[in-house]
């Protein structure tokens, strides 16, 4: 199994119910934290992340966050930019988690990615 590690990361309590339905649906097996900015300040997120990445020490590090350019975004990329093996997906919806979780142990990590934005994407529709 590839050793991957999860983050959520989002406004309100969104974080911790993206990873509860996903759950749901599917079980997880990697690693997930769930970080809302309402409870914990910026510094204290990205330090708490480096404290699991050090502990994992995984191969790759996705990160899900709900709004880019929010305060959210700027504490995952102050992660990212000390760890080159780290994703950010922005808009962060059950779609692209669960895409994830399915195709996390058959695809490479760029084709991953194409497919989490592509399957995340898909589900938006306006009816």
């Amino acid at each position: 199994m590839k050793n991957y590690l999860g983050f959520i990361l989002t406004h309100g309590d969104l974080a911790y119910s993206l990873k509860n339905v996903m759950a749901k649906l599917m079980p997880l097996e990697i690693p997930f934290h769930t970080y809302s900015n309402n409870e914990m300040a910026l510094e204290y997120i990205v330090n708490d992340m480096e404290k699991n990445y050090i502990k994992t020490r995984p191969e790759k590090v996705i990160i899900f966050i709900d709004l880019m350019g929010g305060s959210c975004w700027h504490a995952a990329m102050g992660f990212k930019k000390n760890h080159s093996d780290c994703a950010i997906v922005t808009g962060a919806n059950i779609p692209g988690l669960v895409s994830f979780a399915t195709n996390f142990s058959r695809l490479e990590w760029p084709e991953l990615l194409i497919k989490i934005e592509e399957d995340a994407r898909k589900a938006i529709k306006v009816v």
